[in-house]
C-alpha cells in the first residue's frame, strides 16, 4: 500500500468515527427528549398498573353488575 493510499485511508477512518460520534450524540439527545417529553411505557405502569390489570377490573365490575341484575330480577318474580 502507497503512502498516500494510506494516508486516504486514514482521513477515511477519521471521518467515520467522527460521523459515528455525531450519530451517538444525536441519539442520546433524541432519547433525552423523548423521555423527558413523553411517557414511557414503565412511567404508565408505574402511574396506572397493568393493561391486564385494568381490563380485568372492568370485566369483574361488568360481570357483577349483570349478576345483580339477574339475581334482582330472580327475586323481585321474573316475567310472571
Amino acid at each position: 500500500m502507497t503512502n498516500k493510499n494510506q494516508s486516504k485511508l486514514e482521513i477515511d477512518i477519521a471521518v467515520i468515527l467522527s460521523e459515528m460520534t455525531s450519530v451517538k450524540t444525536d441519539i442520546r439527545d433524541i432519547k433525552n427528549k423523548l423521555e423527558k417529553d413523553y411517557a414511557t411505557k414503565e412511567w404508565c405502569r408505574s402511574e396506572f398498573g397493568g393493561t391486564k390489570t385494568t381490563v380485568n377490573g372492568i370485566l369483574v365490575t361488568f360481570g357483577l353488575a349483570i349478576v345483580s341484575a339477574l339475581a334482582t330480577f330472580v327475586i323481585k318474580g321474573g316475567l310472571k
